[in-house]
């Protein structure tokens, strides 16, 4: 897997991440590895600083499925925990096979920010694209990581991105 940093020059503070690869299973076991109901399972080989999610919400409208979830996370080095409000948008694939899915971070007084945790903002794409007769799968996650609450009533976080993203 390759992972780029990219930058915009309207949010310097921030760090894009786009993450490539081939991974050696069909499509659909990929898919179902990512998908937020398997995170209890899939998060804690991805991510070291993983704590747990919560589903607040599941809803479907033709095609379209929204998942509204908490993920948490543990203490970051000597930084303090984070907690994540994402909106898990997926749809039906798209003609040539590829599958979509996204993450936006959302504010919402049904999940509010918890004691403890400081709110983290991640916004992220991600196209599934089976390859090799649908034995394998070409993957690229973009993704947009704000681990520091500047939002209205944040509460920092002190996060240097740089630090992070090392």
């Amino acid at each position: 897997m390759s992972v780029s940093l990219l930058e915009h020059p309207t949010d310097p503070s921030c760090p894009y991440v786009k993450m490539e690869g081939r991974l050696l299973v069909p499509v659909h076991k990929c898919w179902d590895f990512l998908r937020v109901e398997n995170w209890k399972k899939s998060m804690p080989q991805m991510d070291p600083f993983y704590e747990g999610v919560s589903v607040h919400g599941n809803f479907t409208k033709g095609k379209v499925n929204v998942v509204l979830c908490r993920k948490r996370t543990k203490r970051i080095l000597a930084f303090g925990k984070r907690d994540l409000v994402f909106a898990c948008v997926t749809d039906e694939p798209r003609a040539d096979g590829t599958w979509i899915s996204g993450t936006v971070s959302v504010v919402t007084d049904s999940i509010p920010r918890c004691k403890g945790y400081t709110r983290a903002f991640q916004d992220s794409v991600a196209f599934y694209k089976p390859v090799e007769n649908g034995s394998m799968t070409d993957l690229t996650i973009m993704c947009r990581i704000d681990l520091n609450d500047s939002g209205e009533d944040g509460q920092g976080g002190f996060i240097p991105m740089w630090l992070y993203v090392k």
